[in-house]
Formats: structure tokens, sequence, C-alpha cells
């Protein structure tokens, strides 16, 4: 639910058609692999990737309540090359290819799984700085927790590796893409569902950052910081929900004629 509202962004970047196939990389919980699945009919054809079963089953779940018959599952990873179901019109990712160990090579696998001209799509989350969503809870945490005052120190750090545009672009030039097009995107996203400032002070503290953080404390400083993060919280709460704005980069480009 907390990167939903860059879905619409996503999807009309990708600008998917009746009939392609699409590649859907880390497809997580699957509510763009379903979206883009209905978009190109029972004629086209969308691949799920994901190297997290339980997110897969998921996915799995939700395509099976939504009757669609045009999705293909496949557990894996684009550092590994192999993609069922292509060469592919479109490759798209809701915040899924941050946190590839070699960027330049999983992207050139992606190229290579597209036909010539095929497009690329994907959303990647702005500096920590940027997201208020992340950078003020943590930024309690390090204020009562002390001892992390280096966010590069932060555990997590590498869901927000593409936040510098020069580097997307470099590492999708090197990659074999073409006509690069990077644009921000500010959303208020929801921390916590319907839970409100309760379910808020989970979402945080269930984030690989924010755990590693609270994980290390003893208990008496773990508890006042949750508390420090609760009175944070409750002042961006309207109605059952608590938001903080988010910034995302809605990346487009497409594969050279002559692959990568």
């Amino acid at each position: 639910m907390l990167l939903a509202p860059f879905e619409g962004e996503l999807q009309a970047a990708a600008a998917a058609r009746v009939g392609e196939r699409v590649l859907d990389v880390g497809c997580g919980s699957g509510t763009t692999t379903v979206i883009l699945a209905r978009v190109v009919g029972p004629g086209g054809s969308v691949t799920g990737l994901d190297d997290d079963l339980q997110k897969l089953d998921a996915t799995r779940d939700l395509v099976a309540r939504a009757g669609l018959s045009n999705v293909i599952l496949q557990h894996g990873d684009a550092q590994d090359g192999r993609f069922d179901g292509g060469p592919f019109d479109i490759v798209v990712s809701r915040f899924g290819v941050a946190a590839f160990p070699d960027p330049v090579a999983a992207f050139r696998n992606l190229a290579g799984a597209l036909r010539p001209d095929g497009r690329l799509a994907f959303t990647c989350f702005q500096r920590p700085l940027d997201n208020p969503w992340v950078a003020e809870p943590v930024q309690v945490l390090r204020r009562v927790l002390r001892g992390w005052d280096d966010p590069a120190s932060l555990p997590g750090i590498e869901a927000f590796s593409l936040s510098d545009p020069a580097l997307v672009r470099s590492i999708l030039d090197a990659a074999g893409f073409v006509d690069i097009c990077i644009e921000g995107a500010q959303m208020p996203l929801v921390l916590g569902g319907l839970d409100g400032v309760d379910g808020a002070v989970d979402h945080v503290a269930a984030l690989h950052g924010p755990r590693a953080m609270l994980s290390s404390a003893e208990p008496s400083q773990r508890a006042g910081a949750l508390e420090a993060v609760r009175e944070l919280l409750s002042r961006h709460q309207r109605g059952a929900v608590v938001r903080l704005a988010g910034a995302a980069w809605v990346v487009t480009a497409r594969a050279g004629r002559h692959g990568a």
C-alpha cells in the first residue's frame, strides 16, 4: 500500500498496449502485474519476476482472484538473465530495480530481454532526505539512539541506490539503452494502511534500516525511540491514516536497436 500512489505514474510511463508482452521486475505482491495483464489482454502476457517466494505466492493469489490466465510467475532475479515469456515489448518495475549487486549487468540483461526498440519504465526513490516518509522517522531514531550519524551507515540504504539521476543515466547508457528520460514525481504516502498511528509505527519499525537500529538498542532505549517515532507520526495523522511525502524518479528508455 505504501508505494501504490506511484502506480499511476508508472502505468502512464509504460503505456502498455493490447497484445504486448511485459516483464514486471520485482513484482512484489502483484498489483502492477495484474493491472498490466488486464491492459494487454488475453492476446498479450505479463511475466512477474521476484526473488521472494512469499511475494510470488501473494501475486499468484491476486492473479487467481482476478481470473487472469495471461500471467507467468517466475522466481528469479534480473541479475540471472533468464526470463520466461520473452522477448518483451516492455520491462517495468515499481521500485524493484534498486538493489542489484551489478546494476549494469542486470540492466544489460533486461535490455537483452526486450525486442529491438522495446521500452523500459521504472520508478526508483529520490534521495532519502527528499523522502520525509523515511527521513523523518530515521532522524528521530538517530537522535534517540545515537551512533547512526552517518546516513551511509544505515542498513537498507541500497533501496536508494538509484537516487542520483546522473548515475541512473550512466548505468542505462552502459547497459545499451537509449532515449533515457528521468522525471521527478512527489506523492503523499500512507504508512501502515488504515491502522492509524499504531500501524504506521509498526511499518517504520519493520523497515530494514530502522529495524536494524532498534534491534541493536537496549530495551529501554528501544521503547523510548518507538515512543518518539509515535509522537512524530501522530502529527501526520489525518483521520484513520498517517501520510508523509515521498519522492521518486520515473525513468523511461528504449533498448538500442543492436542490443546491449
